[in-house]
């Protein structure tokens, strides 16, 4: 028959080793279910447009008589405004990033 004292070492030196190993154990699955402490989260923010506004154009004065000159001015003050309103939505699209 063994000494008791001889068991008893043993079976402490193996309860120790498999509590460690039970403990290394826990501990690396524990640091692996933990999420990243922190995530980068990004939002889309408008950045101020600094632009330079075009002057309005110099439309051409109508005259007071005669269709013909009338027809020619109306027709020249449209293509400047045409124009001027293209300059202006060009700038709004450069700024919008639309």
């Amino acid at each position: 028959m063994r000494p008791p004292r001889e068991g008893a070492g043993r079976y402490a030196g193996s309860l120790a080793s498999r509590l460690a190993t039970l403990l290394l154990a826990s501990l690396l699955t524990g640091c692996a279910a933990w999420a990243p402490a922190s995530t980068l989260e990004a939002w889309p923010v408008n950045a101020p447009c600094i632009a330079t506004r075009p002057a309005a154009p110099v439309l051409p004065a109508v005259p007071s008589h005669g269709i013909f000159e009338q027809v020619q001015a109306l027709l020249a003050r449209e293509q400047l405004r045409a124009a001027h309103v293209r300059q202006l939505e060009s700038l709004l699209d450069a700024c919008g990033g639309g």
